[in-house]
């Protein structure tokens, strides 16, 4: 971490909290310049147009999310109103969606977690002020080249072609020397001023360098609408997209070599030496830009990985949420684990109960099939006796019968004996 940069920057920071508030204020105090807490988003805010309209710098932004009077999300609303790009970094304890989504959409640069770790911080911090002080200097930079071509503008034969040699642009300048209208050359290819006498091999050449990335420099003949011929000294430079990676056009600057084209424009020394002294100026910046662009390559990178680990943090704290959600359940299961298992034991108490009911209501079930049995074998034995009885008493009927007959014929006989 370096120091110096650090002892630049101008930090403002929006924090309801006393006690972290003035933890931040002691310890980041003494790595910035400046750095100054306020209590809520709307102190912050007032205190960011004060030092506005001073002119003074802030470099970024640090806020709570969770505030009165105005909370971090209205504050970074108010602040893009003003600066769409200074670094606004949110410090929250947990992130809720519908927080989240706002905040990406109203471009939240980064996020500190608390408890806040004070190092960890200062280095987000400082890596995100210099990513956009690197940004400025690119554009500083691209800035002072366009002021350099247009002084060479004003003195060079200038082009542009898209990936496929199809021109797109051509100066006041190349029209005097091609001696065509701006109308007839956009849209066509550029070997509409290329002369037969220069070999094809050139321009092969010529190609394959510039589709590499690189600078190609040469003398070429060319032919004006006229037939005419003129010579020209040309430099061809790949011209990339926003992030450095890939060719999107190619500038030409050329200058006119042959003897009458150098009288009539009357070219003297002194402005040959200019220009020579503008394209090394030029070709300095280039090379300066194609370093910043690298450096900012790295940066985006690093700021891709910081998004992977800002995403694998947002997918921890889901996973922790989740975890909490699963202890939960778990503890729910618990009770309902021990409720069942209270449910089990009663319902096996009631189940040994009934076992032992229905053990003793089987026993009883044999008893009573053994009684019934037994009073069965007793009725039948009783029913013996009871038709010996019966057989019994037919027997002694018939002895009766046969003994009232006896005594009816004894009667008989004696009632005849006394009439007698």
């Amino acid at each position: 971490m370096k120091e110096n940069f650090l002892k630049e920057l101008t930090i403002i920071c929006a924090e309801d909290s006393n006690t972290i508030r003035s933890f931040m204020q002691e310890h980041m105090g003494k790595a910035f310049k400046n750095f100054y807490a306020l209590k809520d988003g709307q102190k912050a805010l007032e205190f960011y147009k004060i030092l506005r309209l001073k002119n003074i710098k802030i470099d970024a932004i640090i806020s709570d999310i969770h505030m009165p009077n105005m909370d971090g999300i209205e504050l970074l609303k108010e602040i893009r109103k003003l600066d769409e790009k200074i670094p606004f970094i949110f410090t929250t304890a947990y992130l809720e969606k519908e927080y989240l989504l706002e905040a990406i959409k109203l471009q939240a640069t980064e996020y500190i977690i608390k408890p806040i770790d004070i190092d960890s911080a200062i280095k987000k911090i400082e890596k995100e002020c210099r990513f956009i002080k690197q940004q400025e200097t690119i554009e500083k930079q691209k800035k002072e080249l366009e002021r350099y071509l247009e002084v060479i503008d004003t003195v060079a034969n200038i082009s542009k072609t898209d990936l496929h040699g199809n021109i797109t642009y051509v100066n006041e300048n190349f029209c005097n020397v091609s001696k065509y209208k701006k109308e007839e050359l956009i849209g066509k290819p550029h070997s509409i001023v290329r002369h037969p006498d220069t070999p094809i091999e050139v321009f092969k050449e010529m190609w394959h360098t510039i589709s590499l990335g690189k600078v190609w420099k040469g003398k070429i003949k060319n032919r004006a609408k006229d037939d005419s011929s003129y010579f020209v000294n040309t430099t061809i430079i790949p011209q990339y997209d926003e992030d450095g990676e890939n060719i999107v056009e190619y500038i030409a600057i050329r200058f006119v070599i042959t003897d009458e084209e150098n009288e009539r424009r009357e070219f003297k020394k002194r402005v040959m030496h200019n220009m020579s002294e503008s394209r090394k100026e030029k070709k300095k910046h280039e090379e300066y830009i194609k370093e910043l662009e690298s450096k900012i390559e790295n940066q985006k990178r690093e700021k891709g990985n910081k998004i992977l680990e800002n995403k694998l943090s947002s997918e921890k704290r889901k996973i922790e949420k989740l975890n909490s959600q699963i202890l939960f359940y778990e503890e729910e299961m618990k009770i309902l684990n021990e409720k069942t298992e209270n449910i089990i034991a009663i319902s096996n108490e009631k189940l040994k109960e009934t076992y032992s009911y229905a053990k003793d209501l089987k026993n009883t079930n044999l008893q009573l099939n053994f009684d019934i049995k037994k009073v069965s074998m007793e009725l039948k034995d009783k029913n013996r006796e009871l038709i010996k009885i019966q057989n019994r008493v037919v027997e002694q009927n018939k002895i009766i019968e046969n003994l009232r007959d006896v005594i009816e014929h004894r009667e008989a006989q004696l009632s005849e004996k006394k009439k007698s």
